[in-house]
């Protein structure tokens, strides 16, 4: 099959090839400087505790270490196709139909900048988010019964004889299993709660 692929790839017109090196960078640094924003302005925002410059901004910089090291690999083919230099990530006289890089150089390229750098850009947006808390939390709730951190309540108005009453454990971790334990459903069941009582969704008079 490699070789099938192989064969094919190298029918390809070069101007086609290095259109698409082209595309890749331009697309691969769209995505990667677009996940770097997002964290700016996620942790810029973040409230609570106070928080040092490197405990509030640090998934900023894991995630800009991270967009370097992604771009290394398509700016170099990119560069390699445009300029017409020996491509150092393939021996095409050891193994001419090679698919993966089978040099020293390649090698490294491949492991320490392209797989470190999508594993950072994992840990960038995981501590940014904080979403392996989120997710532990849920897990906890969902498997043990454990209480959870921050639970929100929402309030329920019932109209009695003596007017309006506000129950207070009505809501929050309480309607964790009316997703049937689907972990991934109810993730982020608070926030949906939350835009259904106060944002645009919200009823115009209490019921």
């Amino acid at each position: 099959m490699g070789a099938m692929f192989a064969v094919a790839a190298n029918n390809v017109p070069t101007g086609l090839v290095d259109f698409f090196h082209g595309i890749q960078v331009a697309i691969t640094f769209a995505l990667m400087t677009n996940v770097v924003q997002f964290a700016w302005w996620t942790r810029k925002g973040k409230r609570g505790k106070p928080m040092t410059h490197c405990e509030r901004f640090g998934p900023v910089y894991v995630l800009m270490v991270s967009t370097c090291l992604v771009m290394v690999q398509p700016t170099c083919m990119l560069v390699i196709s445009s300029w017409g230099i020996n491509n150092f990530f393939f021996d095409n006289q050891s193994n001419p139909n090679a698919l993966v890089p089978n040099t020293l150089t390649g090698w490294m390229i491949q492991v320490f900048c392209t797989y470190v750098g999508y594993i950072l850009l994992f840990v960038g947006v995981f501590w940014a988010t904080a979403l392996h808390k989120k997710i532990a939390r849920k897990w906890a709730v969902l498997r043990n019964g454990a209480p959870a951190r921050n639970a929100s309540i929402t309030k329920k108005y019932s109209k009695t004889s003596t007017g309006e009453h506000a129950d207070e454990n009505v809501g929050g971790w309480d309607r964790v299993g009316t997703n049937k334990g689907d972990l991934w459903g109810t993730l982020f069941e608070d926030s949906k709660t939350e835009s259904k009582e106060t944002g645009l969704d919200a009823p115009l008079v209490q019921s």
